[in-house]
């Protein structure tokens, strides 16, 4: 039976980091975004925009020259596969006949619905559910909305009406939506009692060495030396994800502290104090303590 590790999570949350940190291990493969690398509509696919846009892969080579999805892309077209679960079929053959059957292909496609196919279909995989503190979220969210909108773009790719539009400027708005997303996340890998790991990006990030040592118990595979270098070698082939999987001077864990210093979220913060209990105790769950332990 076919292996994956899933990396579950709301935008924003770190999760191209942590798929670079998991690459660094030799038995995984780094993928990405594997649900948009996969999308197909009536007139081409995702791989004929990247190739279009010459995107890079995280290998450091262009779709046609990557030795992963080049080989992806070709089996793809010979056997015109249509449907979601029979393409990523042959993404993790593909890892096998490079790589072989001991590895495991690592997707931070963060979406649920990608699980739902998995488990219908009776594959094994391994949830890590990443969750990022919501005042770093909900700034994160702000800064995008005025990016977008200082480029005449709508805030959002999806259609959304004018309140929504309209409400998407504000802490407010992303710190329900960040409640939201992750409750229904919780509450799907619970109903369907998916092997999960939740960690907090603040966790990664301040503690990752730990937090590292955590992962790899759950996934069953030993730590190993130089899995915080992202700049070392690594099966890592992603082509679909932040950009910072192929920006070299960012494959780094850096914590975005923007909300050390800005006073958006405080209001919300108070509005919503079941966000903020939330938060204290699901973001921070497995390092609550640690600071005194190792001074103790």
């Amino acid at each position: 039976m076919k292996k994956l590790v899933y990396v579950a999570g709301s935008g924003h949350s770190g999760t191209t980091m942590l798929g670079l940190i998991l690459a660094q291990h030799s038995k995984l493969v780094g993928l990405g975004e594997i649900l948009q690398a996969l999308q197909v509509t009536s007139e081409h696919s995702a791989f004929d925009e990247i190739r279009k846009r010459e995107t890079p892969c995280s290998c450091g080579n262009t779709l046609d020259h990557c030795v992963f999805w080049a080989k992806v892309d070709a089996a793809l077209k010979e056997n015109k596969k249509g449907e979601y679960f029979e393409r990523l079929q042959v993404v993790l053959q593909t890892i096998e006949e490079l790589y072989g059957k001991d590895r495991r292909g690592v997707d931070t496609s963060k979406s649920l619905v990608p699980i739902g196919k998995m488990l219908q279909n009776g594959m094994e995989v391994k949830v890590i559910h990443l969750i990022r503190d919501v005042r770093a979220y909900s700034i994160s969210y702000v800064d995008r909305s005025r990016v977008r909108r200082s480029r005449g773009l709508p805030v959002s790719r999806k259609k959304k009406g004018w309140l929504s539009e309209a409400l998407m400027k504000h802490s407010a708005y992303y710190f329900l939506d960040w409640y939201s997303q992750n409750r229904k996340i919780q509450t799907f890998l619970r109903a369907n009692a998916v092997p999960t790991f939740q960690v907090g990006y603040e966790e990664l990030c301040l503690y990752p060495s730990l937090m590292i040592e955590k992962i790899c118990g759950f996934l069953e595979i030993p730590v190993e030396p130089g899995m915080l270098s992202l700049e070392g070698s690594s099966q890592s082939h992603i082509i679909r994800g932040n950009r910072m999987r192929y920006r070299s001077e960012k494959k780094q864990i850096r914590y975005d502290n923007r909300w050390f210093y800005r006073p958006d979220w405080v209001l919300p913060s108070i509005l919503f104090p079941h966000v903020m209990r939330f938060n204290r105790r699901e973001v921070y769950k497995n390092t609550a303590g640690v600071l005194w332990e190792e001074k103790g």
